[in-house]
């Protein structure tokens, strides 16, 4: 299925008046889904992480849920944005310029930003660690057929033993990550992960 317009999703949610929406990227710019998200909040719907289930897959669904004291926000902003899923100009971002915030609205994103990042890193241990014993268990499949020799046993450990070190490289740069911009958010007085998806 392909992925939608993530404005014309948001569009639909306030539309219909739904709770909650989950939205998939691929491949997603942390600086541009966190400006997206202060836009969300801007209608009414708060990011609030991963969806139940989808937390350790390389493209996790990320909800959206509408929060009761942003409605005010949220009706003022329709009001003066009708137009912000087919191109009109977008609540705190630069105008003609898309996802991209203006000074007004560059604090808050940060701080979005930092709520992404965190997801993130605290996502990376399991979901790599799953996809490198996926390649171990596909690797010694593959040397099970007759034909291999010591040599591909060899080249096979040395490939896998190569990613388990970019993994290791990859888990010390999210760790460090996580321990950035979470003091960030400690300091700006936000608990995050929400509670219950600690």
């Amino acid at each position: 299925m392909p992925l939608r317009n993530p404005l014309a999703e948001l569009r639909d949610a306030v539309a219909a008046g739904r709770d909650q929406y989950d939205l998939r990227l691929a491949s997603p710019n942390f600086h541009r889904l966190a400006a997206y998200a202060y836009v969300a909040e801007q209608f009414g719907y708060r990011y609030m992480g991963a969806a139940p289930g989808t937390s350790t897959l390389n493209q996790p669904l990320l909800v959206f849920r509408r929060a009761e004291d942003l409605r005010a926000r949220a009706a003022e902003t329709l009001a003066r944005y009708p137009h912000f899923a087919e191109g009109g100009p977008l609540p705190g971002m630069a105008p003609g310029k898309g996802l991209h915030p203006s000074g007004e609205a560059k604090g808050e994103v940060s701080l979005l930003h930092s709520r992404l990042v965190v997801d993130a890193a605290r996502r990376y241990s399991r979901r790599v660690l799953r996809n490198l014993v996926s390649v171990l268990v596909l690797m010694a499949i593959v040397l099970f057929f007759p034909g291999y020799t010591v040599q591909h046993v060899l080249v096979a450990g040395g490939i896998w033993l190569g990613l388990f070190a970019l993994y290791l490289i990859g888990l010390v740069v999210s760790r460090l990550r996580l321990a950035k911009h979470g003091a960030r958010l400690a300091a700006a007085g936000i608990s995050w992960p929400p509670s219950g998806e600690a």
